[in-house]
This record gives C-alpha cells, sequence and structure tokens, in this order.
C-alpha cells in the first residue's frame, strides 16, 4: 500500500448485537457484584425482540422503550442455551410477559415471544408443567430496575435497516 492509500482503506465491519444499547448497558454494569444470570436473558430478550420488530414490524406487541419495571422473572441455563421469560410492566400500567431462549450468543436460532397478560394476571397464564413452575419466579431483581435506567437514558436506536441485516 503506497502513502496515499494509508487511512484511507477500512475493514468492514457488520454491526451485530453487542454493538446495541441492550448489550452496552449490560456490559457496563458487569462488576461481579451483581446477579447478571436474569440480566444475560433480559438484554439479549430486548436487542432479539427489537431486531425482529425492525425486521417484521408489529412482530411482537411490545415498544422496548415503553418498559418501566420488570415484576418478576424466571430462568435456566442447565443446557448450553439460556431460557427464561419476564413479567414486564408498561407506561400504561399493562403488562407482557415475554419469554425466549438463547443460541449461538442471540444468533439466528434464538426465539423471542410476546403474550398481553390479562388485567389484574400476576403470573402469566402457562401450562402446569411450564418451565416456570420448575425454577420458580424471582421478584425485586435491583439489577433489573438499574438495567432498565441505564437503557432509557440510552437514547440512540439502530436504523431498521442495520437492525433488519443484524444476524
Amino acid at each position: 500500500m503506497d502513502e496515499r492509500q494509508k487511512g484511507t482503506t477500512m475493514d468492514h465491519v457488520t454491526p451485530l448485537y453487542p454493538a446495541s444499547k441492550f448489550a452496552r448497558a449490560y456490559c457496563d454494569m458487569q462488576d461481579g457484584e451483581r446477579n447478571l444470570f436474569y440480566l444475560f436473558g433480559l438484554a439479549g430478550l430486548l436487542a432479539l425482540v427489537e431486531r425482529e420488530n425492525a425486521a417484521v414490524p408489529g412482530r411482537h406487541a411490545l415498544d422496548v422503550h415503553a418498559i418501566t419495571q420488570v415484576v418478576r422473572a424466571w430462568a435456566d441455563c442447565e443446557s448450553d442455551t439460556w431460557t427464561g421469560g419476564f413479567v414486564l410492566e408498561l407506561k400504561d400500567k399493562s403488562r407482557v410477559y415475554v419469554e425466549g431462549y438463547e443460541s449461538d450468543g442471540w444468533g439466528p436460532h434464538s426465539a423471542a415471544s410476546v403474550v398481553q397478560m390479562p388485567a389484574g394476571n400476576d403470573l402469566p397464564n402457562l401450562s402446569s408443567n411450564h418451565c416456570a413452575n420448575l425454577f420458580g419466579w424471582r421478584e425485586d431483581l435491583s439489577e433489573l430496575a438499574e438495567y432498565l435506567r441505564r437503557v432509557s437514558k440510552d437514547k440512540t436506536t439502530m436504523h431498521p435497516q442495520m437492525l433488519r441485516d443484524l444476524p
């Protein structure tokens, strides 16, 4: 490469999940003092929901920016994947249940689902043999409240085309 070309060529880098505001807030909180087990799942699920909504508008009935709190959560990672779910309260006081599993670093084999919860329900309507019943529900996960505060402060959003191009 001659002197004229130096500094003018750049490697093409495809933006991946770790570049999202959800991943940035997660990484900022890795200090060894918090339980990141649930945080890992929430960060991945929110990024996946946002990415899938960008690819297919309205695919999931959830605006990730409308979340005010995590009411309760369950999770499991006994296999090579993270699996779990969250009851989320939204700005309008309605609740949704978000569930999913991680595969390949929240890659193309991961999945998320969002279900509106009936008013007055504390828990989603799940089958009696659902994994949540086996692993149990946790409440008062302060690290998730802090995480949502960090995410809401990050006003950067990826262009919808960039989100659609992510794996």
